[in-house]
């Protein structure tokens, strides 16, 4: 953690810099090392490399596929390969979509990245966007209410920041309204919602493992899920709507190739060992962050604790 002497000039004015990057620069990301590269990483990757099971049958995206629903508190994991992806595999496989027809309304927040409406528009659903909650950046539940109309077929809330959406009041409106709820988790990989991680509090939940995510390999996405027929769903989707266990010409439904490369989930099942302890210490930086920014003119308890909340998560605090 970075030190440095109070100063009335900023660095900016000709002050002393609070930190000297020449000697001690910001730490980039992912924190890979020469050392970990060499005991870790590399190994597993010549596994993979030797084992000719590069794509398809690959243990190693099975392995990380159950690690992954254990570290989610959920039944079922689906590796795919990219984030956005992982947003349309578990919208259509919650709403059981092939993208040929009118796929009905998705209701989402109006502060997220363009992925989380892209997904339902590439499978013909039109979208609504509402207002987000002012304190926690999250969707706001009273305004997804005033939303459902008689078109709505879900709620797509986004855990921003790794702080999770309002899930109770959401997913009472759902039970209300008959609506399914698919969070987007792209921001929330060891987040918490009174208790329970994120992805499975609704029908399924999205995650990206792209390259300024907590826990990366360069690109990558997970559906994780408690519904089994979901779980399924997803599977045939992004095998091309192919049955699991069906004939190798067999294709019963529409899908794409979403199908990940085995080397990513390598890669992420090594990094998944540090992802609580990085978790942790983020947790420590954002709450010591939260305690100075509260001390300063202008920055009121309140705002200091939702920017705590929203950055709890971020790479960008492994070292302050």
């Amino acid at each position: 953690m970075a030190t440095g002497s109070a100063t009335d000039k900023l660095a900016i004015e000709g002050g002393a810099p609070v930190r000297d990057v020449a000697r001690d620069p910001w730490p980039a990301w992912p924190a890979n090392t020469e050392n970990e590269w060499r005991v870790r990483v590399e190994p597993v990757l010549r596994e993979v490399y030797l084992s000719r099971l590069e794509g398809l049958a690959s243990p190693r995206r099975q392995e990380f596929e159950r690690a992954f629903a254990r570290y989610c508190g959920a039944g079922h994991a689906v590796l795919v390969n990219n984030g956005t992806n992982a947003i349309s595999a578990a919208v259509a496989a919650t709403l059981d979509l092939d993208g040929l027809g009118d796929g009905g309304e998705v209701i989402l927040p109006n502060y997220t990245y363009i992925a989380t409406a892209g997904a339902p528009l590439f499978l013909g659903c039109s979208v609504a966007f509402v207002d987000i909650h002012a304190e926690s950046f999250t969707i706001d539940p009273s305004a997804v209410e005033d939303a459902v109309t008689e078109r709505t077929v879900a709620i797509l809330p986004v855990h921003v920041g790794g702080h999770p959406a309002d899930m109770d009041a959401l997913n009472a409106i759902a039970r209300r309204h008959g609506l399914a709820v698919i969070e987007d988790c792209a921001q929330a990989h060891g987040a918490q919602y009174k208790g329970q991680p994120v992805g499975a509090v609704g029908d399924a939940g999205a995650f990206s493992f792209q390259s300024t995510k907590n826990l990366t390999s360069g690109e990558g996405g997970a559906v994780v899920t408690d519904d089994d027929e979901v779980h399924e769903r997803v599977i045939d989707l992004i095998d091309g709507g192919r049955r699991r266990g069906g004939g190798r010409w067999e294709y019963p439904r529409l899908g794409w190739n979403l199908r990940p490369s085995a080397y990513l989930a390598a890669l992420l099942t090594v990094r998944m060992e540090s992802l609580e302890e990085q978790t942790e210490s983020r947790a420590r930086n954002a709450e010591y962050l939260s305690g100075e920014l509260v001390k300063m003119d202008g920055n009121g308890a309140a705002g200091s604790d939702a920017v705590g909340d929203a950055a709890r998560l971020s790479p960008l605090l492994d070292d302050l």
